[in-house]
């Protein structure tokens, strides 16, 4: 997920803060992709609004 595309959907990186119960500090640091679990959070917290991108975190392993 693309920290630009959530702080679109939700009109601001405040309110992104404000949702994850973290930092308006922490959102701005992120960079351009927001980081794996806030990723996850926040897809379920717009009711998959967002989606998780898993191609943007390349040190993902595969179980199988």
């Amino acid at each position: 997920m693309l920290t630009k595309d959530a702080i679109k959907f939700y009109g601001g990186a405040p309110r992104v803060a404000e949702v994850l119960g973290i930092s308006l500090q922490a959102v701005c640091r992120w960079g351009e992709v927001v980081p794996k679990g806030s990723a996850c959070e926040l897809q379920i917290l717009s009711a998959d609004g967002l989606k998780v991108d898993f191609t943007l975190y390349p040190n993902r392993r595969r179980r199988g």
